[in-house]
């Protein structure tokens, strides 16, 4: 009975590039080398490099997290601006006019600038620069606030933000350069206006800058703990467990980038569609794990007479799929190949025997036709050469 592939991953006219596209030339399909117990610390590592490329392109969900993490202070810091001028108005004794107004301007420009960056959603890293950046101002205008009315609330406010501003940047260099600019002007009024104290204060905010790197520390060992999760996660997802290469999902992940990249080029695709014979009777008769080691010999031997940047994928169970920009060659050559390879192993296991590798194959242009066209094509020509092999044999 003939097997019938997946339905088509996007609409007749082209493909659409999701979020996660890695380009074939990651090498992302090839499996682990030792097809054993050792083998998930290979395709682990390879997964590594595979989220490595992604997340170079896009933030991990963490990062993006942290950003309307940041996003969300900003715009609270705002609003208890406003409400600290508003209990200043009312409350003895009188605050100076220029202080009152000032709070709440930089409470409503606090509240503008997270409801820009709400909207808009800039890049984590320049949201970090922007929220420090924004720090930086409220606590140099905390330091005027105390020139113009040296009371000691001021530096008790400059105090309490640099101790807390550190976990919501989630960046180093924007905590730090905020950090040591407010630190700096502090000091500076500190030491030019003098009085009992100055050292002492110089001291609290110096120690609270410290504990808010601390707490920043900690926060970004966090989002370096989640974005190993979300990278296993992914690995987990896209990744064929049992042979190292790419799953459906995988392989659907990676195609759109692979088509664009053809496209780009004007080079043609190539899709292979493999088929190992034979499978069903080695696990009657040996049993399955003799037959999951069949299929993990034959998909090191893919990967072996695969092109370097082509995608290897486990269509499922005994069927696998080869993907790459440009012509392979013959299909008959290919087979010749990857079998040669694939009875190598099999002979040198001496625990098993099993039939060829059969292998359909189709080549178009990515622009007059789609990968669930290629591949139904690609399938048709595999049962077919199988058929034609038969009847030769007989």
């Amino acid at each position: 009975t003939r097997r019938s592939v997946m339905p088509p991953l996007w609409p007749q006219g082209g493909p659409v590039s999701p979020r996660r596209a890695v380009p074939p030339t990651a090498h992302a399909a090839s499996p682990a080398r030792s097809m054993g117990p050792s083998a998930g610390a290979d395709v682990a590592s390879r997964g590594a490099h595979v989220a490595e490329k992604r997340s170079s392109t896009e933030p991990s969900m963490s990062r993006q997290v942290a950003a309307r993490d940041s996003i969300r202070a900003l715009i609270w810091i705002g609003v208890l601006a406003l409400v600290y001028s508003a209990v200043n108005t009312i409350m003895p004794p009188a605050t100076q006019l220029v202080i009152l107004v000032g709070d709440v301007v930089l409470g409503l420009a606090l509240i503008a600038s997270g409801v820009w960056l709400a909207r808009h959603r800039p890049s984590p890293a320049r949201v970090a620069w922007l929220f420090a950046g924004a720090i930086a101002a409220v606590g140099i205008w905390g330091v005027w606030a105390y020139v113009e009315d040296p009371t000691t609330v001021h530096l008790l406010y400059v105090t309490i933000l640099l101790t807390s501003f550190g976990p919501m940047t989630a960046a180093w260099r924007p905590f730090t350069t905020a950090g040591l600019v407010v630190l700096a002007a502090a000091s500076a009024v500190l030491v030019y206006v003098g009085g009992k104290g100055t050292v002492s204060w110089i001291i609290g905010m110096s120690a609270g800058l410290a504990i808010s790197a601390v707490l920043l520390r900690i926060r970004m060992r966090s989002i370096h703990e989640l974005d190993i999760a979300e990278q296993a996660i992914l690995e987990a997802s896209t990744r064929d467990q049992l042979t190292g290469v790419l799953n459906r999902h995988g392989l659907r992940d990676h195609m759109p980038a692979l088509w664009s990249d053809a496209t780009r080029r004007g080079e043609t695709v190539a899709a292979l569609f493999l088929d190992v014979r034979g499978l069903k009777q080695v696990n009657d008769t040996c049993g399955h794990d003799v037959g999951d080691i069949v299929l993990q010999d034959a998909a090191r031997s893919i990967v072996e007479t695969a092109r370097g940047g082509d995608l290897v994928a486990r269509w499922g169970g005994d069927e696998f799929v080869v993907v790459g920009v440009g012509s392979m060659g013959a299909s008959d050559a290919f087979a010749g190949r990857l079998n040669t390879v694939f009875s190598a192993m099999s002979e040198a296991r001496r625990d098993h025997r099993v039939g060829e590798i059969s292998v359909g194959q189709a080549v178009a242009s990515p622009v007059d036709v789609d990968f669930d066209t290629m591949l139904r094509e690609a399938d048709a020509d595999m049962y077919a050469r199988r058929e034609l092999d038969v009847r030769t044999a007989s």
